[in-house]
């Protein structure tokens, strides 16, 4: 397993800067039972407001950041632990377009898997994501944030929000780029597609990296790689 693909699955995190890097990278990423659909994506729709964006990322938010300041205030036991991680991916899992994101990972990529492989792919990068995001967040020392700013980003939303961490002086920029979705039945839903740090596309960097390893190693012996990944991180969980 090269370093550089196990920049996927690393979920050492420290405060500061650095934190919220792999904070960014591990919401980007989360992993949901969207993301086991096979690629069934929801159809965009235009019926949302920007008004409707800022309510959806500030509650959204603020339920994050409730479970992690609880987090920091329980006892680390491993029953405590199990249970936060388990908040975390209950409020990710109402906050990320999993399929969207999954497919946007690897690119042209995706319509080059045949149907079974898309849904192996699936599979294997919730799994290893999971692991991911529930570690990132729990070892985070956020303190409080503040959404800014929303305006039109295309046909998307771009929320911008300051985050304060401890040991920082000052509050970080994160935007996280909200899409709105046609839910059926005349109802719509709104997730997270992509998470932008200090003007860069967490998505867009992750991309360039799973494609070169599709396009040098080919898509089995990509899918080969995440099964050990996810089988390494099975066993240091165990």
């Amino acid at each position: 397993m090269s370093a550089r693909f196990r920049l996927l699955a690393d979920g050492s995190v420290r405060a500061g800067a650095g934190a919220v890097v792999a904070f960014c990278f591990a919401l980007a990423l989360a992993p949901a039972a969207q993301s086991q659909s096979g690629g069934k994506g929801l159809k965009r729709s235009d019926a949302c407001s920007i008004v409707q964006a800022r309510v959806f990322t500030d509650d959204k938010a603020r339920a994050l950041l409730k479970e992690i300041q609880q987090q920091q205030k329980a006892t680390a036991e491993k029953a405590s632990r199990k249970t936060q991680l388990q908040a975390y991916k209950e409020i990710l899992r109402q906050t990320f377009a999993y399929d969207t994101v999954a497919r946007s990972l690897i690119g042209p990529y995706w319509r080059k898997m045949s149907p079974s492989q898309r849904e192996e792919y699936a599979l294997l990068i919730s799994s290893i994501l999971e692991s991911t995001v529930s570690n990132a967040i729990y070892n985070l020392s956020v303190v409080d944030y503040e959404l800014s700013k929303v305006s039109r980003l295309g046909k998307d939303f771009a929320v911008s929000i300051a985050v304060s961490v401890e040991d920082e002086n000052e509050a970080l920029p994160v935007v996280w780029r909200v899409r709105c979705f046609d839910n059926g039945g005349g109802t719509t839903r709104m997730g997270i597609i992509d998470v932008i740090f200090r003007n860069v596309s967490v998505i867009a960097g992750k991309r360039r990296e799973m494609t070169d390893i599709v396009s040098k190693q080919g898509v089995g012996q990509f899918l080969r790689l995440l099964a050990l990944e996810r089988d390494r991180l099975r066993a240091q969980e165990k």
